[in-house]
This record gives C-alpha cells, sequence and structure tokens, in this order.
C-alpha cells in the first residue's frame, strides 16, 4: 500500500530532528513525506534538506507564509497516493506508528478515516501538571494511552478531504477541530487505531500555556466554536469576581470562593484522576498550586483571546457593511 504523509512545519529546529528520526525507522515505510513549510526563519529547511540528502522520501514544499490549514491542503493536493497519513512537526512516532494507522484501510477496504492516538512525553512537574488539566482521559477504552480526534495521527483517502470542504486556511489554531467536525458530518466509515501512537511535548511553562489558550479561543471567536463554552467561562468569572467583591462586606463569601475554587480544580483533574493522584503523592502542596495555576492561565488567556477574536469577527462584519454602502 502506498502511503503520502503530510507534515505542516514552521520554524521546529528544535524538534523536527525527533520526527524524521521517528519517521526514518518506521516498521512500514511511507511512499513519500510531503512537509510543507510555512515561512521558517530559522534552521527547520536546512535540517528537513539534510535528510532528504540522506535517503529519505522528502518532497519539501517552501512557502513564503502558511498556517497549518494552508499547509496541509497544499501537501495533501500534492500527495501522489489515496491514502494520506497526517501528524506534526513537534511530534515524535513510535516504531510501528505507520503500520498500524494504515492497517484498518487494509483489513477493510470500506474504511475511509482512521484515528490514531496521542500520547505525551513530559519531563518536568509542570509539564505533568499541564497533561492532567489539559488532557481528557479516554474513558472508552482499556488503551492506556489517550485517544481525541487530532490531526497529529490521523489517516484518510484523499477524496474525504475533497468530499469534506478541505482545512480553513484562515485560522492559526482550531482548523483541524474544524476539519474533524466536518468529516463526522459526512458519517465515513472509521476505525480507531490504538497502537497508532505519536507523541507529544506539553508546554512548559505558564507563558506558553497562556499563550496556547489565547491563540485557541481567538480562533474559536473567529470561527463560531465552542462560543457556549467560553461564555459560561467568562460568567463563571465574573460570578468569582462578585463573590470576591462581596467578602469584603461579608467575609464568608471568601470561604465560597476558596471552596468553589478548589471544587472546580478537582473537577478538571477528575478527568485524569489516576496521574493526578499519583502525581500528587510527591508534592501534594506544590502540584495543587501547580496545577491551580495551570487552569487559571488556560481560563485567562481563553478568556482574553475569545474577547479579541469577538472584537476582530465584529471589526470584519462592520468593515464588510462599509464597504457594500
Amino acid at each position: 500500500m502506498n502511503i503520502s504523509i503530510i507534515i505542516p512545519v514552521k520554524n521546529e529546529e528544535n524538534c523536527i530532528g525527533d520526527l524524521l528520526d521517528s519517521l526514518s525507522e518506521q516498521s512500514v515505510k511511507p511512499d513519500e513525506i510531503i512537509m510543507v513549510d510555512g515561512g521558517s526563519v530559522d534552521n527547520t529547511v536546512r535540517i528537513i534538506n539534510h535528510y532528504k540528502a540522506n535517503g529519505m522520501p522528502i518532497h519539501l514544499i517552501q512557502l513564503s507564509e502558511a498556517l497549518p490549514g494552508k499547509g496541509r491542503n497544499i501537501g495533501i493536493e500534492a500527495a501522489r497516493n489515496d491514502i494520506i497519513a497526517m501528524t506534526d512537526g513537534g511530534m515524535i512516532v513510535d516504531r510501528r506508528w505507520l503500520e498500524c494507522l494504515v492497517a484498518p484501510f487494509e483489513r477493510d477496504s470500506a474504511i475511509e478515516v482512521v484515528y490514531g492516538v496521542c500520547d505525551c512525553y513530559a519531563k518536568t512537574l509542570f509539564e505533568k501538571c499541564f497533561v492532567i488539566v489539559y488532557v481528557a482521559a479516554n474513558k472508552k477504552s482499556t488503551s492506556p494511552h489517550t485517544y481525541f480526534p487530532t490531526l497529529q495521527s490521523f489517516a484518510l483517502k484523499k477524496y474525504i478531504w475533497e468530499k469534506a470542504g478541505r482545512m480553513p486556511e484562515h485560522l492559526r489554531a482550531t482548523e483541524d477541530l474544524i476539519f474533524l467536525n466536518a468529516i463526522e458530518k459526512l458519517r465515513v466509515k472509521s476505525n480507531i487505531a490504538y497502537d497508532a501512537i505519536a507523541h507529544w511535548r506539553p508546554r512548559s511553562s505558564l507563558r506558553e500555556t497562556f499563550i496556547l489558550a489565547k491563540k485557541y479561543a481567538e480562533c474559536d471567536a473567529l470561527s463560531s466554536f465552542h462560543i457556549l463554552r467560553h461564555i459560561r467561562k467568562w460568567f463563571i468569572y465574573l460570578s468569582g469576581l462578585c463573590f470576591f467583591c462581596m467578602g469584603f462586606i461579608y467575609p464568608g463569601w471568601f470561604a465560597v470562593l476558596l471552596l468553589g475554587f478548589t471544587a472546580n480544580t478537582l473537577l478538571v483533574c477528575s478527568k485524569n484522576w489516576d496521574n493526578f493522584i499519583n502525581l500528587l503523592r510527591s508534592s501534594p502542596i506544590r502540584v495543587f498550586i501547580t496545577i491551580s495555576l495551570v487552569i487559571t492561565a488556560l481560563d485567562i488567556g481563553g478568556m482574553i483571546g475569545f474577547a479579541r477574536g469577538v472584537f476582530k469577527k465584529f471589526t470584519i462584519f462592520f468593515t464588510a457593511l462599509e464597504d457594500k454602502a
């Protein structure tokens, strides 16, 4: 079976070598690896060309500027094969990743989409806390790995990409979720390959966490995605601010606010409860504080990003009205 792997990249010099090393060791070799560079200003292109010169079947497409959606669209369009596998520049894939990802297509010719799984290689305490907060544990399988639909470990038949309307090219984030939702609406025949594992490195600081949340929330607003979730978050925090102010009049409200914050932290961690308890045993106070800070950074970053996105959307709307007038 001939397979094309599509990878959008930009400024990945610190991790692209690890990904290419893992792809070079695959038990099933891809026919081609199409890498679309969206305007790197570091050594990403030089590193890719080094692997290409050493025999890897890489087709490098260089663009002056491209967000991930555009990079994937151009890569898929250029692919010679019907089976398209996808991952990202910051990933490392298991040796049998591609073999397991395409196996369902070989077993059943009617399969049109295969979802792989993602795991993470968290090293520091902060990264482990980030994973507990950010990654939802899979409750539908006995697999120890986390499953959630993502293009970081994914394969499809090329015509499904066209049928789903391709990927949004104007968004810096969430374009993958929009595309996957479009595929789900097609009611395609799909399969989950729990042994097709791609590993990602979580955010390693509060600053990176804040920027991640702000970026995704802004794109959510621009694409009208997860709107109720963001409105609910704003409502919760504004309510918390009211309780805080009321605490100066009735100190008991401070206790209510603290209780609510603790309950919310435990609720967030409940989706990854076993890992949370194991990590908590190592340093209870430090872990709980770090997790609380991660939650706060994600929430505040998300609220600011959503507000920015709403403002931009209204600006675009009123600009269009003025142009028509």
